[in-house]
């Protein structure tokens, strides 16, 4: 099930990432990134160090909606609606949870768009995903 990594097989330790996908136990699938950081970026490092992110590839990430009007300078209620835009929701599916009619999510999308800088909810998705937001 484990797998050995040796970070120093290739002499270059500052260069050093590595990925991995791997089993869980309950049988979902995780990614692991292994990422060798120089000890001279921090004061006080000693020696090497590794960042280790994980990733459930099985769990929905949602970006929390405080980070996301903060990062795109959008109100709470535009954010709200960017997030759920972000995971997948139509216009429709999004004003019946909030209780407003579409078109109401219609304008506030129109905003988003402007406020963010993109045309299509294809693109608002990959904004979001890509941002730091999901990593809070």
């Amino acid at each position: 099930m484990g797998q050995a990594i040796d970070i120093r097989a290739d002499g270059n330790q500052e260069d050093f990432i590595e990925v991995l996908r791997v089993d869980t136990q309950g049988g979902e699938k995780a990614g692991i990134l292994i990422r060798a950081i120089p000890p001279h970026r921090y004061l006080g490092a000693s020696g090497p160090a590794l960042a280790v992110y994980v990733s459930n590839a099985g769990a929905r990430q949602m970006a929390q909606e405080c980070f996301v009007a903060e990062l795109f300078g959008l109100s709470p209620a535009e954010a709200t609606v960017a997030t759920l835009m972000a995971n997948g929701l139509s216009l429709a599916a999004i004003a019946a949870r909030q209780g407003v009619s579409e078109q109401t999510i219609r304008s506030s999308s129109k905003r988003i768009y402007l406020k963010t800088g993109v045309a299509r909810q294809p693109e608002l998705v990959r904004l979001i995903h890509t941002s730091v937001a999901l990593l809070a």
